[in-house]
């Protein structure tokens, strides 16, 4: 049958407004799965305190530019000592990609490493395969102790996983100097 224009006009509205209500329940299970940490969901842009202008400016673009930074799978570091705010810029940019319904993990490197212990086989595979499920992965206290050699394969294993399957963002208080002897704590060489 036929609808007549103010009929066609109110089916356009109430399918406007269902897709709507759709995309908002479907960003809100994104944020409670990808934000384990529930402070997280204040580290917004709008939320900034401005003691970081250049670093902000650069998260923000970041964003502005996710489609192209996915494409090529452009990560980001942010370092610095503790307190200055890398992993409120990291937050921010997963709330921001998270309102645009980008699937984003953002967790802590402890975390990471303590699931990972005791998986084998189909287990590690699968549990590697659901951080793959997200185009970006945050992780947050990166070599924040130096690591065991079991927990450096960990953290490998990991990375070599993401490798060309989504982008990472570190957030860390060393400096990319430090890594070798927190990666390598009883090493001889350097």
């Amino acid at each position: 049958r036929c609808l007549c224009p103010c009929q066609s006009a109110a089916e356009k509205q109430r399918k406007a407004a269902e897709e709507k209500r759709e995309r908002l329940e479907r960003i809100q299970r994104r944020k409670a799965r990808g934000l384990q940490d529930r402070r997280l969901y204040d580290c917004t842009f709008a939320n900034d305190n401005g003691k970081t202008p250049g670093l902000t400016a650069k998260a923000k673009r970041y964003v502005e530019h996710w489609k192209d930074a996915a494409r090529k799978n452009i990560g980001l570091l942010l370092f610095g000592d503790v307190g200055t705010g890398n992993s409120f810029l990291a937050g921010c940019i997963a709330n921001a990609l998270l309102e645009q319904d980008v699937p984003v993990l953002m967790t802590n490197f402890p975390t990471i490493l303590n699931r990972m212990t005791g998986l084998f086989g189909s287990d590690r595979a699968d549990f590697l395969a659901n951080l793959n499920a997200y185009d970006l992965l945050i992780l947050d206290e990166w070599l924040i102790r130096c690591l065991t050699p079991q927990e450096s394969y960990n953290l490998l294993e990991v990375i070599e996983a993401r490798c060309n399957k989504g982008s990472m963002i570190f957030c860390t208080q060393y400096e990319p100097g430090d890594w070798y002897e927190r990666l390598h704590p009883n090493s001889e060489e350097r």
